[in-house]
């Protein structure tokens, strides 16, 4: 995944940061509603550190989005 992370955090279009993750994880558009917008608020001021934050959080939701049955685990 490091590949991943610093492609995205070399990205200053957030957007694009998006959809690459998305194509990435063969995500549809659907999964990513909320996070295109938290992405954008972070990535703007150009930080890698809270790109990192932001891009580890988006990567974790989504394989759980893929993953329901874990869910339960991280909400118990």
């Amino acid at each position: 995944l490091l590949p991943i992370f610093s492609l995205i955090c070399g990205l200053k279009d957030a957007t694009a940061a998006v959809l690459l993750t998305r194509d990435h994880l063969k995500l549809k558009s659907r999964d990513l509603p909320h996070y295109s917008q938290v992405t954008s608020n972070m990535m703007h001021k150009n930080s890698y550190a809270n790109c990192w934050k932001v891009c580890t959080k988006m990567l974790i939701v989504l394989w759980l989005n893929q993953n329901p049955s874990l869910k339960i685990l991280t909400m118990s």
